[in-house]
């Protein structure tokens, strides 16, 4: 229940659109403060994003 409010919340506009994605809760989210929850849930929605633009910027020397 707690990875499905933090996404309601906003955790989930991090999302790339388009894409689906899964959670697999944790003993330790449990007791994980909520901020820190979305938090954690928003970097690792982002993520994909990150990597792709990465990967599409030329190598500087």
């Amino acid at each position: 229940r707690r990875l499905r409010e933090a996404l309601r919340q906003g955790a989930a506009l991090s999302a790339p659109p388009g894409c689906d994605y899964v959670f697999v809760a944790r003993e330790k989210a449990l007791d994980l403060p909520f901020a820190r929850l979305m938090s954690e849930m928003s970097a690792a929605l982002a993520a994909p994003q990150r990597e792709r633009r990465s990967k599409a910027r030329p190598a500087t020397s």
